[in-house]
């Protein structure tokens, strides 16, 4: 279709192979996929591409063989981005000498900007060649939070608010990393986790101020949409969401949280919360709600 073949902005096909079709066995399939990547490598343009699929053999295909795209999203967003993979373009007539790698470790090794919401091992780690597994496995959990909110939020990872949050993410991070692996493994035990905490942001003489602040802020500047200095219970939700806190356990969350019962936080009301969180020996705080009750 000319559509296909001479748009070079979004054009959009999806390919869906139902579960228990008829025709679908695993040779068909086999077929369908071989087409498939034939059909976007022949892309004249080589815009970004997306799969969705629980098949680890599929996704490897996938990831192996599809290299005409500057990036490509398996079981991730399509229009979601993270500041360590390119943002626009692509290769071929999109694109120039280095296509769509416009990050400097993609464009200098040549390697695919790939992101896989699912995790699975064995290919290219983004997070990792960008420096931001200072600790085994948990920088990419703090990136990653930071992404699905900035998706929840519709904020681009490139706005004043979109870098500040994920600056913030990888600041706590290295503080954490730096207090907590104490034996130097690159791994954290549940041990070394909470002695990291408590020695970089609450025993440190300033560590909140200049590690968790910066966090808060952001993340209290992203949940006030509209800027009228106040966070609503809808905006609330929607971060407790993210953050995975049980849904039965949000509205009760807000309700402590807002003292004095307007129906909405200000924002110098939930960043004490985040202090009184992360800091506060005191179990009644009234921080301690922020994610639900403490257990």
């Amino acid at each position: 279709m000319r559509a296909v073949t001479e748009e070079t902005f979004f054009p959009l096909m999806c390919v869906v192979v139902p579960a228990g079709a008829a025709d679908a066995t695993e040779a068909a399939d086999g077929e369908l996929l071989d087409a498939l990547i034939s059909f976007v490598n022949a892309n004249r343009y080589g815009l970004r591409n997306s799969l969705w699929a629980r098949d680890p053999d599929v996704i490897q295909r996938f990831t192996d063989e599809v290299t005409n795209g500057g990036v490509l999203k398996v079981n991730d967003s399509h229009i979601g981005t993270l500041p360590v993979l390119p943002i626009i373009g692509g290769t071929g007539l999109s694109g120039g000498v280095f296509g769509e790698a416009n990050i400097p470790i993609l464009r200098t090794t040549r390697l695919q900007g790939i992101s896989i919401g699912a995790g699975e091992p064995g290919h290219f780690d983004h997070l990792a060649a960008a420096g931001l597994h200072q600790v085994s496995g948990q920088p990419s959990v703090a990136v990653r939070l930071g992404s699905q909110l900035l998706t929840k939020f519709g904020e681009p990872a490139t706005s004043p608010k979109g870098t500040a949050l994920m600056e913030g993410m990888a600041r706590f991070w290295d503080a954490l990393a730096a207090a907590a692996d104490a034996d130097g493994d690159q791994r954290l035990t549940p041990e070394e986790y909470r002695a990291g905490m408590t020695g970089a942001f609450v025993s440190s003489r300033g560590g909140f101020e200049s590690s968790l602040r910066p966090l808060a802020e952001a993340v209290c500047a992203l949940l006030d949409t509209d800027g009228n200095g106040e966070v609503d219970e809808q905006e609330f939700q929607a971060w407790q969401e993210v953050f995975r806190t049980a849904p039965e356990h949000r509205a009760i969350a807000f309700q402590h949280l807002d003292t004095d019962g307007n129906g909405a936080l200000s924002v110098d009301e939930l960043f004490a919360a985040m202090r009184q969180y992360y800091t506060s020996p005191d179990a009644q705080a009234t921080g301690n709600w922020l994610y639900g009750p403490l257990r």
